[in-house]
């Protein structure tokens, strides 16, 4: 298999997708020293690729090709949301309810929805509404509903809660800025559509500004270590987003962006365990 060949499965299957989300959920209990639920980590783990998928499905693109036959791909998708009940029935009502809320928002960004017999309606015709849902969406399924039914310190919380929600819609716009001319074609109005390419990263650099000193206040509740560690991986992730950008855009958003994501938890975990 050759290194395209590889990036493509990567991409199609979202396997960087389903590690980042492990990440990112398993990140949360690190920060906060709570126990882990392997059930609710492993089903974040699985349910977020298959919500992109799901959400492709219903793209504009996917749309207009329809196909009921019968594939493989069908068959282990349905296996898949069958183990995803299992774990489920290990969750607290109130931890089901979250993640109905997470999984409606996900999938009915690209829904059709019915205004009248001619037209549909869909989340994503919005203008500028595609990165916050994305960041919003990230953040309540691997922060708040892991973190949301124990004790912690409130501020740091929000901290991070705020921070992630920023991170998560930086990496979302960087995406953006790549699909601009196929969103002007499909008439999405995106955030780089509406206020330029120049703009939006502009609105990157001041993004990560904010994220600096967000979290130098997360000094006194997470230590030393762990703030220093997040802040190496903040300008790790600024060095990468404008200093590293390869002309192979493959690689490069497939790997080095999402991959920010795994990262990100790994310098934590490090910076834990010296």
């Amino acid at each position: 298999m050759t290194s395209e060949s590889l990036l493509n499965h990567l991409k199609k299957y979202k396997i960087i997708i389903a590690i980042a989300a492990l990440a990112q959920t398993y990140l949360s209990y690190l920060l906060f020293h709570i126990p882990i639920n392997p059930y609710l980590l492993l089903f974040v783990t699985i349910a977020t690729p298959l919500s992109y998928n799901l959400t492709e499905s219903f793209s504009f693109d996917l749309n207009r090709q329809k196909n009921y036959s019968f594939t493989f791909e069908k068959l282990f998708f349905a296996f898949i949301f069958i183990f995803l009940i299992y774990l489920a029935s290990h969750f607290s009502k109130n931890e089901i309810g979250l993640f109905a809320i997470a999984a409606m928002i996900a999938v009915g960004y690209n829904f059709p929805l019915k205004t009248n017999k001619n037209s549909t309606f869909r989340l994503r015709q919005i203008k500028g509404l595609k990165v916050f849902l994305i960041a919003f969406c990230w953040t309540f399924v691997t922060v708040y509903i892991p973190i949301n039914f124990y004790f912690v310190n409130k501020i740091s919380l929000a901290i991070v809660l705020i921070n992630h929600f920023l991170f998560i819609a930086v990496l979302s716009l960087l995406f953006d800025i790549k699909d601009l001319q196929k969103d002007k074609a499909n008439s999405l109005h995106s955030i780089p559509i509406l206020i330029g390419e120049r703009r939006a990263y502009q609105m990157i650099r001041f993004v990560f500004a904010f994220l600096f000193m967000s979290t130098c206040l997360l000094y006194a509740n997470f230590g030393k270590a762990t703030t220093a560690a997040l802040l190496l991986h903040m300008l790790f992730s600024y060095f990468v987003i404008f200093k590293f950008k390869s002309r192979h855009q493959n690689f490069y958003y497939t790997v080095l962006i999402d991959g920010l994501l795994i990262s990100q938890a790994l310098v934590v975990w490090i910076a834990k365990n010296l």
